[in-house]
C-alpha cells in the first residue's frame, strides 16, 4: 500500500460493496466488540486493585528524513514487538500475585500514524517500573521504536478506591476501535451506522491498513481465574 489515501479509498470501495454487518470494522462488529468491552469492564471492577495503560508507539518517518514510512511497513514494524512484550508480560504477571485483565486495542492519531494501547487491570498493587522491561521490549524489538517522542511509548498507573473512576481507562480507549465511535453516534440518534465509514478520515486510513496487514486490532487476554463473560 503506497499511500494512506490510496488505502482509504480502496477500503471504502471494499467496505461499501458489502452489508454493514458483514465486514470487520463494520457495525455489528464494532458493537460485538463495545459490548466484550462494557462486560470486561464490569468484571473487572469486582476486584482490581490498580489499572495500568500502556502506550506503544514509533517513529513515523524514515531516519534523517521527512519521508513518511509506507503505510503497511509502518503497522508492521510497530506491532514487530508483540512477541516479546507478550513474553515479558506474562513474566510479570507470573510474578504477581491475584487476578488480571489486559485489553489490546490498535488506534490511530490524528496524524494518521497508528499506535497501539494496551489496558491492564491487575487484583495487586502494581507500579510503573514493574512495567519498565515490556517497554524495553518494545523498544528493542521494534525497528520504528526509539528514543524520541513517538518511540519511548508511555506508562500510567492508577490506583484509587474508586472502582469506577479506575476503569474510566476502558472508555479511553473504546474510540481508539475502529467503528466503535460510529455505533455510539448512531445509537443516539436510533439509526444503524457504516461502521468506520461514518468515522474521521484517520480512522478509516488506519482499518484500511489493519485490513491489508491482517493485523489484530482488538484482544482480551486474563488469567486463568477470571471467569470469561465477554463472547
Amino acid at each position: 500500500v503506497p499511500t494512506w489515501s490510496f488505502a482509504a479509498e480502496r477500503y471504502r470501495r471494499k467496505m461499501r460493496a458489502e452489508s454493514t454487518h458483514t465486514p470487520r470494522f463494520g457495525h455489528s462488529w464494532a458493537d460485538k466488540t463495545r459490548a466484550k468491552l462494557l462486560r470486561a469492564d464490569e468484571c473487572m471492577r469486582e476486584w482490581v486493585d490498580t489499572t495500568t495503560l500502556l502506550t506503544y508507539t514509533g517513529e513515523p518517518y524514515f531516519p534523517n528524513t521527512s519521508r513518511p514510512i509506507p503505510p503497511t511497513s509502518f503497522v508492521t514494524a510497530l506491532t514487530a514487538s508483540r512477541p516479546a512484550r507478550r513474553k515479558a508480560m506474562r513474566t510479570l504477571f507470573n510474578g504477581i500475585d491475584g487476578r488480571w485483565i489486559s485489553i489490546r486495542v490498535i488506534g490511530s492519531h490524528k496524524s494518521v500514524f497508528p499506535h497501539e494501547h494496551v489496558f491492564i487491570g491487575t487484583e495487586s498493587e502494581v507500579c510503573e517500573d514493574d512495567f519498565e522491561p515490556i517497554m524495553t521490549a518494545h523498544r528493542e524489538e521494534s525497528p520504528i521504536a526509539g528514543d524520541g517522542e513517538h518511540g519511548t511509548g508511555a506508562v500510567r498507573v492508577k490506583h484509587s478506591p474508586n472502582k469506577e473512576t479506575m476503569t474510566r481507562g476502558i472508555k479511553y480507549i473504546t474510540p481508539n476501535i475502529p467503528g466503535v465511535t460510529a455505533v455510539l453516534n448512531a445509537e443516539q440518534l436510533g439509526q444503524v451506522s457504516n461502521g468506520v465509514l461514518d468515522e474521521d478520515e484517520h480512522m478509516v486510513r488506519t482499518s484500511a491498513v489493519l485490513e491489508a496487514t491482517g493485523t489484530q486490532a482488538f484482544r482480551i487476554d486474563k488469567s486463568d481465574s477470571v471467569e470469561k463473560r465477554w463472547y
